[in-house]
């Protein structure tokens, strides 16, 4: 399983990148095609467990332009609510999910979201 590294700076992850980022790191790297075996089953997965997380308050969706607790989190309102590294970082570690490295500055800024291969 790959760990996630952000861009430094970074507090907050939009939802849908959220489902995004956890699997790919959860499937092996892509083949000659580009594509990821296994992807969008393990994204659908992935989708469902953290949607029931917010369902159940262990992860708080927020408004993505108030920052304040999102009044209707689900659907397309979930998709674009965002939620904040620290608690995703907690939330991961305690259920088995891929690691949330510390955010680090970068040498480029401009080097964006980026996955590493666990050793």
């Amino acid at each position: 399983m790959d760990s996630i590294s952000l861009p430094y700076g970074t507090a907050h992850v939009k939802f849908s990148v959220i489902t995004h980022l956890f699997a790919a790191a959860m499937c092996p790297p892509p083949d000659e095609s580009g594509v990821r075996p296994g992807y969008d089953g393990v994204r659908g997965v992935v989708d469902r467990k953290l949607s029931r997380a917010v369902e159940v308050g262990d992860l708080s969706a927020k408004d993505p332009l108030t920052l304040a607790p999102h009044r209707y989190p689900v659907g397309d309102a979930l998709r674009e609510a965002v939620v904040g590294v620290d608690e995703l970082r907690q939330y991961a570690a305690r259920h088995g999910l891929p690691t949330i490295n510390p955010v680090v500055r970068a040498a480029d800024p401009s080097a964006g979201v980026s996955l590493e291969r666990a050793v």
